[in-house]
């Protein structure tokens, strides 16, 4: 088995191949349970809002915290599933063949073979990859290991994938046994791998040269894994999800709810002088997109769109931005919440909200294909994580190196998102 899983070409391309099934498997399996968890959300917040009189407690719970943890915990399963292919691999044994193969790219690069198994790690979470990084004896490859780690796709950013892949990604058939929306969610993944390799390789030539050491790895045997350690482990990982970010959610989805709530819009007389049922839930509509544009969330947000418009973001996704640095996945419960506050229809969720969305100035969908895949790249490449830098700072004992990261991860992926946002009205809508 070995000499086809280590094969120096055949090695790599099985690998790929792993990934390309992993990515397939999280959205096709996961859909089911994510549209049960995202009806009961729905009812539940539609029952609290027939339950508890009209008013400010009503609000915050229905439009605060049920839609921002509704928002997340609706991506629960695909976390599940990628932690059940992580811990599978490294019970099979086959992680460590991974790790095997990929030490020639990483010497190509000027990496240790060490950075391997961080880097892998980084799948999950950065925070416990970047903390791997000690077993790099040298401190040039531990350095440049720990810079280009947030790279790799972690489990944060599964949901914003996942939210636009299937708003705006067609589920059509690939290949005849592939779908496109999981070979785009593949092509993130391959995409945080090959930035990784490329910053690397530009960081050798920047940092000097430090005495070479030599790479040693103990192979494990080949074993059936424990099936049921591995739905424990994955069942775990996925508590720590939603308990970890539902503390900061409900946190920010207090003070964002108080934000696009405040100062309240006091609608005119022509706001509600109709009749007619349809006309006056378009007047409702246009009540509460006033009440939202003119908040304090909509006249900040609105004061830093002019940033990132040529990026195809509006204010909204720039709020959506700003939440996503205390923890990424925020990014999804506050887009949540914003349209919860926006839409009169509660029994809309998520993926539809952004679908229906229209722009005002030419009629036609806000979002767009070319929106989709400029955010993705922008959070596949942007340091949208307090965490990641806290921990940076205290394996280098320095500040330095954590603001080097945000600042060079942040002016790159602004630029790649602009060329990717430019790239894909010209050619694919063009």
């Amino acid at each position: 088995m070995d000499n086809v899983l280590t094969h120096r070409v055949g090695g790599p391309f099985i690998f790929v191949l792993v990934l390309l099934i992993m990515s397939q498997s999280i959205f096709s399996w996961a859909t089911p349970f994510m549209d049960i968890i995202d009806m009961i959300f729905i009812e539940f917040g539609a029952f609290i809002g027939s339950s508890l009189p009209n008013g400010m407690l009503n609000n915050l719970l229905v439009d605060g915290v049920i839609a921002g943890l509704g928002g997340v915990v609706i991506f629960l399963p695909q976390i599940i599933f990628l932690f059940l292919f992580i811990y599978f691999l490294e019970g099979t044994g086959y992680m460590a063949r991974a790790a095997f193969v990929m030490d020639g790219f990483m010497t190509m690069v000027g990496l240790h073979g060490r950075s391997v198994v961080p880097l892998m790690s980084g799948f999950a979470c950065a925070v416990p990859g970047i903390m791997a990084t000690r077993t790099i004896e040298n401190w040039r490859d531990r350095l440049i290991t720990i810079m280009i780690l947030p790279f790799m796709a972690c489990s944060a950013r599964l949901p914003v994938y996942a939210v636009m892949i299937a708003a705006f990604v067609p589920n059509k058939q690939f290949m005849g046994f592939l779908t496109l929306q999981g070979v785009v969610f593949f092509g993130l993944y391959l995409f945080g791998i090959v930035m990784a390799i490329g910053s690397a390789a530009v960081m050798k030539r920047i940092f000097p040269m430090g005495k070479p050491t030599p790479f040693l790895m103990e192979l494990p045997s080949y074993k059936l894994p424990n099936i049921r350690l591995i739905v424990i482990q994955s069942l775990e990982r996925g508590k720590i999800f939603v308990s970890e970010a539902g503390k900061i959610i409900v946190a920010i989805s207090i003070i964002l709810w108080f934000l696009a709530s405040y100062p309240i819009y006091e609608p005119t007389v022509s706001d509600r002088a109709t009749t007619d049922a349809n006309e006056q839930q378009l007047s409702d509509q246009m009540i509460s997109t006033l009440q939202l544009n003119q908040s304090y969330a909509g006249t900040f947000g609105q004061l830093i769109e002019p940033v990132i418009e040529p990026l195809g973001f509006d204010w909204k996704i720039g709020i959506g931005l700003l939440t996503s640095f205390a923890a990424r996945e925020v990014m999804v419960g506050t887009l949540n919440i914003i349209y919860s506050i926006e839409e009169t229809d509660q029994q809309l969720g998520l993926i539809d909200r952004l679908k229906s969305e229209i722009d005002p100035n030419t009629g036609l969908p806000k979002y767009t294909l070319a929106t989709t895949l400029s955010l993705m790249i922008f959070f596949a490449i942007a340091m949208q994580c307090m965490s990641t830098l806290a921990i940076v700072k205290r394996e280098t004992n320095s500040w330095k190196w954590p603001l080097v990261m945000f600042g060079y991860m942040t002016i790159l992926a602004y630029f790649s998102s602009w060329l990717t946002y430019e790239f894909a009205n010209a050619f694919l809508l063009g």
